[in-house]
């Protein structure tokens, strides 16, 4: 953000700026950064979840 206002341009009206992962501090910068919530904990669970639906299905095939 800075390197953008350093070369005079304007956020949000010469530039829009998003992050990524709901950084805590985001709402305390000059200019308030949009970002993007990221449910790590819950996309990682799912993961496991489909991992381990996938290896059962492939044990069971193997089994046969």
């Amino acid at each position: 953000m800075q390197t953008v206002l350093d070369a005079g341009l304007s956020i949000p009206g010469d530039m829009s700026i998003v992050g990524h992962g709901d950084y805590y501090l985001c709402h305390a910068l000059r200019i308030p950064l949009t970002t993007v919530h990221s449910p790590v904990q819950r996309m990682a669970k799912i993961a496991v979840e489909k991992l381990l639906s996938a290896l059962a299905g492939e044990l069971a095939s193997h089994q046969r």
